[in-house]
């Protein structure tokens, strides 16, 4: 099954078991009210999630980037640095002295190593709308 089918399915489920017991009181149409927005809030996150997991499994590993200078994103193990980068391979750093060919940004003013598992280890195309 996929998550949006599950969420989906969740949100039934929620909406039979929390509104209809409801629904024969007078004073449970409040409660039933309340209950089916609460199943409402957690579809919605589930669909969110969904969405974000999608997006996350677009990330592919760093040796499979394309590095004919197509602008990508690129991601640290943690997620906690995502930049747009191009493969340059005639960049240079002056910290890795002797050493060409670096990922950069597209105005050449940060560059960001793979090489000893410090830089990024995912990429990802970059969505234009």
């Amino acid at each position: 099954m996929t998550n949006i089918t599950i969420a989906v399915f969740s949100f039934l489920v929620m909406a039979a078991v929390y509104v209809a017991p409801h629904m024969s009181e007078t004073s449970g149409v409040i409660a039933a009210i309340s209950n089916l927005a609460l199943a409402v809030i957690f579809f919605i996150i589930q669909l969110i999630l969904y969405k974000m997991g999608k997006k996350m499994n677009n990330w592919k590993p760093i040796e499979t980037a394309p590095k004919d200078g197509t602008v990508i994103l690129l991601a640290d193990n943690e997620m906690e640095n995502i930049v747009e980068m191009r493969w340059d391979a005639t960049m240079t750093n002056g910290l890795y002295t002797g050493e060409e060919g670096f990922w950069t940004t597209p105005d050449r003013s940060m560059t960001w190593d793979h090489r000893g598992g410090f830089g990024p280890d995912k990429w990802m195309q970059i969505q234009r709308h």
